[in-house]
């Protein structure tokens, strides 16, 4: 987590980090990069677990805030 989500703090201390710590690599995942009007986002799934998590970028700065964790 430490190496792969690390921005200003410690990967681990990420909300990517903590899912990736608690859960593993998502079984699948969406990403959807910086738009004109749209910050970047990503969507990772766990299908073992039947939940998505829904991450954003609100400041174009990679920092990845979990938004929503949906059943699926």
């Amino acid at each position: 987590a430490n190496a792969q989500f690390r921005s200003i703090i410690d990967g681990w201390q990420t909300d990517m980090g903590r899912v990736y710590i608690q859960h593993g690599a998502p079984d699948d995942l969406e990403s959807h990069p910086l738009g004109a009007s749209l910050n970047a986002w990503e969507v990772w799934y766990y299908y073992g677990h039947h939940t998505k998590y829904i991450f954003v970028d609100r400041d174009g700065f990679g920092e990845y805030k979990l938004v929503e964790t949906t059943r699926i």
